[in-house]
């Protein structure tokens, strides 16, 4: 490849002016070298300055690592003390609203206790409209119906249920309920009582209460 350039350069004509100029040309100036003793001097420079660098690196760096374990002993430190300074906050949040729950808890055990009168009544109405339900009768001569009605009544301390008898002759239609056992004479009991009778007895016009052994008449109620 050589050998066919420099044939083609030979082959080559210029100009004589062309040629005289190429020929007057200057040659290039050659860089002036550096001398070696100057590259040795400034490597030993360059070799005093990386020493005392790492010098002064590794006198700074047990300070640094020290530096950098107290920082990481102070942050768990402050992570140890998060949890218990939150406990306690909650601790005393918990027990600066303790009264004000403890005094409205106290309140409304005394509204409920207060109400409870009121809900036994309720409870015991209910009670007495269903069996009043299950007792009711239309007529005084259903005998069994009628016993059943006696036996629920609710009579004054002492007197309990003996027999009954029926007025079913001419009305107004009577009952008379005998009872033994007791002595007082609750009228407002026996009130009571006679009420339901007439409620739940559908031609019932009079109940009369009568003491069993003396035969005497406790109370009396018409329709």
């Amino acid at each position: 490849m050589r050998t066919k350039y420099e044939d083609w350069m030979d082959r080559q004509h210029v100009s004589p002016s062309l040629h005289d100029k190429l020929m007057n040309l200057e040659q290039p100036t050659k860089g002036r070298s550096v001398p070696l003793r100057s590259l040795g001097a400034l490597a030993a420079v360059l070799a005093v300055v990386v020493g005392l660098w790492w010098f002064r690196l590794n006198r700074q760096f047990p300070a640094v690592r020290s530096a950098g374990a107290g920082a990481a002993l102070s942050e768990e430190a402050a992570v140890m003390e998060a949890p218990a300074q939150a406990e306690n906050s909650s601790v005393t949040t918990a027990g600066t609203a303790a009264a004000p729950e403890d005094s409205a808890y106290d309140e409304a055990a005394e509204d409920l206790e207060a109400e409870k009168p009121a809900q036994e009544a309720a409870v015991e109405e209910a009670a007495a409209e269903d069996d009043s339900e299950e007792l009711r009768i239309d007529y005084v001569g259903d005998a069994p119906g009628v016993v059943r009605i006696a036996l629920a009544l609710d009579y004054p301390d002492g007197w309990v249920y003996d027999h009954v008898e029926l007025q079913t002759d001419t009305p107004p239609y009577g009952l008379d309920i005998y009872l033994s056992g007791g002595t007082a004479q609750d009228e407002d009991a026996f009130t009571v009582c006679a009420e339901r009778c007439l409620s739940l007895i559908g031609n019932l016009g009079v109940v009369r209460f009568i003491d069993a052994e003396t035969g005497t008449v406790l109370a009396q109620q018409s329709k």
